[in-house]
């Protein structure tokens, strides 16, 4: 279990391999590729490589099938643009050190843990069932569209413009101090929101949420939906259908 606590300060992280240190928003767009491809998980991977606009003609079928053998260590070292994500980001984050050498089995799934963590990165949780993964992308669109998206710069402005630091100042800040920011500043400013409408409305007071609360960056996306809720959502689809 990783302790978060102090991730805050940006301070680096003592690990077995040496000291891990956090990636600063000035390292973010040379980085932020390579991220993404360390966040994914084995069956992540095997997902994109087995979806029909990759894989249209069955010309990734032996591919897919290997992978399926592999354990997530395994891929990382064999197919070459995870090799060169985790090379680029872990000897970033080692202070320049060839850390892949250094990674085994056994200390894989730890380090990148922490690393994920540390880039306050999640893994897209993916279902075994075909079905039930289209259902929570479809869902997952139709949540995107009822929100504005927000990118880095709107989450930069954002802090520069609510706390008076200057982008410089925000470069040499850690993606995770960037994140509890924007969030902190959120979450004060519906603390005010709520607090002036229950001013007028009683019942607005009894959903004020206080703006110190904890903020869970890896809290999981509503948008997912349970074998179970799948199969009572679609049940009795096949005998209504002629």
């Amino acid at each position: 279990m990783i302790d978060m606590e102090f991730f805050i300060t940006g301070e680096p992280i003592s690990t077995e391999l040496g000291e891990c240190r956090f990636i600063k928003v000035k390292e973010y767009g040379q980085l932020a590729n390579y991220l993404r491809l360390i966040k994914m998980s084995k069956k992540e991977i095997i997902y994109v490589y087995s979806k029909e606009d990759v894989n249209r003609f069955g010309e990734l079928d032996e591919l897919v099938a290997e992978l399926k053998k592999m354990t997530l260590y395994e891929i990382s070292g064999t197919l070459p643009n995870f090799q060169e994500a985790y090379s680029t980001v872990f000897s970033k984050m080692f202070n320049g050190e060839e850390i892949l050498d250094k990674l085994t089995p056994d200390n894989f799934d730890s380090i990148r843990e922490l690393v994920l963590k540390m880039c306050c990165l999640k893994e897209e949780k993916i279902s075994s069932n075909p079905e039930i993964q289209k259902a929570n992308e479809r869902s997952k669109r139709v949540k995107s569209q009822d929100v504005d998206s927000v990118d880095m710069a709107d989450i930069i402005s954002t802090v520069s413009t609510y706390t008076g630091y200057l982008y410089k100042d925000i470069n040499d800040m850690t993606l995770f101090q960037l994140y509890m920011t924007y969030h902190r500043i959120a979450q004060f400013k519906q603390y005010d929101t709520s607090t002036l409408f229950a001013t007028v409305s009683p019942e607005a007071g009894k959903n004020i949420v206080n703006w110190d609360k904890h903020i869970d960056l890896f809290e999981e996306e509503k948008h997912y939906i349970s074998r179970d809720k799948f199969m009572n959502k679609t049940k009795g689809f096949s005998k209504g259908s002629k």
